[in-house]
């Protein structure tokens, strides 16, 4: 896995994964996809949500930063993360105001 750089507070290392809010996303798919059966009496339809898991388990991995558990991280060696770096670790810490210009 990439070193990367969290967007809020300018850890570098290895993000951590998400566990929990996934386990939640897929608790209530499976719950929601289960009442819908039981109450149209469709009961193939609770087929979706293993069907929604397997999906979200094999393609959707959310790692978050360890330090302050924000999801937005960044390559390290990305424009993006140079840019973090340069705020968080130049010694001159950039403090943000609503005269700024925002960046595109």
């Amino acid at each position: 896995m990439k070193t990367k750089v969290c967007e809020s507070c300018g850890y570098v290392g290895k993000p951590i994964p998400d566990e929990y809010s996934s386990f939640t996303v897929d608790a209530m798919i499976w719950l929601a996809w289960g009442a819908i059966a039981i109450i149209t009496g469709i009961f193939p339809l609770i087929l979706v949500a293993p069907i929604f898991s397997l999906i979200h388990i094999a393609k959707f991995r959310t790692m978050k930063c360890p330090k302050c558990e924000n999801l937005e991280m960044v390559s390290l060696h990305s424009h993006a993360g140079e840019e973090i770096m340069e705020d968080h670790h130049s010694g001159t810490p950039h403090h943000w105001s609503d005269n700024d210009p925002v960046p595109h």
